[in-house]
């Protein structure tokens, strides 16, 4: 949800880029509702400050399109409780609910979960994570007798595909469902995977909204 990922390499043009620098700035949400902290090279194109559900902040390396999103919604948008999945719900079940848009996408060549799990962050609030890899197409998927894949143009013609590596959290509060999505292209990920783990993992609510 958010921007998708072919909406963001439609605007900024892949290009080499170096690791990510260690070091690390703190980020405040303009509408006062969370905090985390990003490498310090980033930059922060969106943070709203209306409240409400949507996209609420958009930032990265937008030079080797490497994102960090997060949106506020409704959770009953992923067939979820308002206060959150209850124990009896695993971290894989809350994965497929979460990300059942980008599994079920038309443009969906490739999905693949990764792993899913239940953490704490600083704010004491139970986050649900999942990493996995994402292969989509531009145009329109076709697959051959054969049961080959295809991403096909306009004009018939061969399409690259966009494969990013993805890591996703999700945490509830007053009503709402936080949703984080880091992701890269799959040939960065390795580069950039400490610094976008980082990210997500400072990420915590605001006092007064956590339960």
């Amino acid at each position: 949800m958010g921007l998708d990922d072919a909406t963001i390499e439609r605007a900024y043009a892949p290009t080499e880029a170096p690791a990510q620098a260690a070091a690390f700035k703190r980020v405040e949400s303009k509408e006062g509702s969370f905090s985390f902290e990003q490498p310090a090279a980033w930059i922060t194109a969106y943070n709203r400050s209306k409240p409400g559900p949507g996209a609420l902040l958009l930032s990265g390396d937008f030079k080797s399109l490497d994102t960090f999103s997060i949106v506020r919604a409704q959770p009953e948008q992923f067939n979820l409780p308002k206060n959150g999945p209850g124990a009896e719900q695993s971290p894989d079940a809350v994965a497929d609910k979460l990300l059942a848009d980008q599994i079920s996408s038309a443009t969906t060549m490739r999905f693949e979960l990764l792993n899913a799990s239940q953490q704490q962050h600083a704010d004491q609030q139970t986050y649900y994570t999942a990493e996995y890899k994402l292969e989509t197409c531009r145009g329109e998927p076709s697959e051959s007798l054969n049961g080959v894949k295809r991403c096909v143009g306009p004009k018939g013609q061969d399409l690259q595909t966009l494969k990013r590596h993805h890591l996703s959290a999700v945490s509830f509060a007053q009503g709402y469902a936080y949703v984080l999505n880091a992701s890269a292209t799959q040939e960065h990920w390795p580069a950039v995977a400490p610094a976008l783990h980082h990210t997500v993992e400072t990420f915590k609510l605001d006092e007064g909204l956590t339960y």
